[in-house]
């Protein structure tokens, strides 16, 4: 408060958004001197921050780095310099400390060793690093102002941002998000998996650990990331054997880098108004093998409505999808498909379907099978959508 009320601007950036366990950080600090009186800038200190209970996070291979010898600040007068931490190997990634572990549903499960009242209920993580300015105004006592280490950026429309500083892993392992394998017969589909440099000159292996009773191709992969931030996507083949158990499972994509594991990849929120936020899910995707019976039924004309995923779910099941525009919607077109789907609000929001109904309709007539999904009864450009 002492330091807001003074007109006192100090701040401690990082050279770049992201840093790994072990790994070094420059950060450039400043102070700005916009009150009235003269300034003496002692010294300013970097620390670590770390969970409250796990002796793993004791932050740097010193416990503070100063810099700055006194400095006199005049009215209007700057200081700047840069110092340069070094953490600990043992560094945790920079996960939400409510995710670092898998919870169950409507409840997260703390760390065992969690420390509760130094942490628990805060909305985010301690920084990684903060900086303490020491300084004096006018001669007065020894004030201290702690700020975050952030990093900082330009954008040409929206001027300068910052970012927390984040802790990631060295190599980062990404599945496709919210992408369910599911098999229906013993045909192999194709895994993709990112790798994504979290430091330069990382090199391993990549492998797919599967349950047994699947198999997936090659059984491992090397890989090399030269720079800092470089990706490469690797594709794996799985497919289910013989003796494949029906029902859910779960495949999972694993890095190795020298003696160590990683099976994390990254996610990240950004909007304008909220500070980015950095996830590290876990690098799994489920695995489903299912008795299909699909009769008859085997090449399908589908509707695109509003914008959904069934199509890729009936292709997944075994079923021959074609996506069709309104100007195919033409009974004699439509003969050669065993079934019709219309997708998602398909009548709320296709004006062609006024004129091509009864082409669809007479598709039905003929002897086709045409299923409607969701549709609000708001805003359809029918009356009606049946035939009677």
């Amino acid at each position: 408060m002492i330091q807001a009320a003074s007109g006192v601007y100090v701040e401690a950036i990082a050279s770049a958004s992201t840093t790994v366990s072990g790994g070094t950080t420059s950060i450039a600090y400043e102070m700005v001197n916009r009150s009235g009186y003269p300034i003496k800038l002692n010294s300013v200190t970097a620390h670590g921050d770390f969970f409250p209970g796990d002796p793993s996070m004791l932050v740097l291979d010193a416990p503070e780095v100063n810099a700055a010898q006194a400095t006199e600040l005049g009215p209007g007068k700057r200081a700047s310099g840069s110092l340069s931490v070094k953490s600990r190997n043992s560094f945790l990634i920079s996960q939400p400390y409510w995710l670092r572990e898998t919870g169950s549903i409507g409840m997260y499960k703390l760390p065992q060793g969690f420390a509760p009242p130094q942490l628990v209920g805060k909305p985010e993580n301690e920084p990684v690093y903060t900086a303490s300015f020491h300084y004096t105004i006018n001669g007065g006592p020894v004030q201290v102002c702690t700020v975050p280490v952030q990093y900082k950026h330009t954008d040409p429309t929206l001027g300068e941002l910052y970012q927390p500083l984040v802790i990631v892993p060295p190599v980062m392992v990404n599945i496709p998000a919210a992408r369910a394998y599911v098999f229906a017969d013993q045909q192999p589909k194709q895994v993709p998996v990112t790798l994504r440099a979290g430091q330069a000159g990382v090199a391993g292996s990549l492998a797919l650990q599967v349950p047994s009773g699947w198999q997936a191709e090659p059984a491992t992969v090397a890989f090399t990331l030269k720079n800092k931030d470089d990706e490469q996507t690797i594709n794996f083949m799985l497919r289910p054997l013989a003796g494949a158990a029906e029902g859910k499972s779960e495949l999972r994509a694993v890095a190795t880098v020298g003696n160590e594991k990683y099976s994390r990849g990254i996610q990240q929120i950004i909007y304008p108004h909220i500070p980015t936020q950095t996830l590290f899910p876990e690098a799994t995707a489920p695995l489903v093998k299912l008795n299909v019976a699909r009769g008859h039924t085997k090449n399908i004309g589908y509707l695109m409505g509003a914008g959904d995923e069934v199509p890729e779910a009936l292709r997944q099941l075994g079923y021959a999808v074609t996506l069709l525009n309104p100007t195919d919607l033409n009974a004699e077109r439509l003969a050669r498909y065993d079934a019709v789907v219309l997708g998602v609000r398909a009548y709320n929001t296709l004006d062609r379907l006024k004129t091509q109904q009864p082409e669809l309709l007479k598709y039905v007539e003929n002897g086709g099978t045409m299923l409607v999904q969701y549709v609000v009864n708001r805003g359809t450009i029918l009356p009606e959508i049946g035939p009677y």
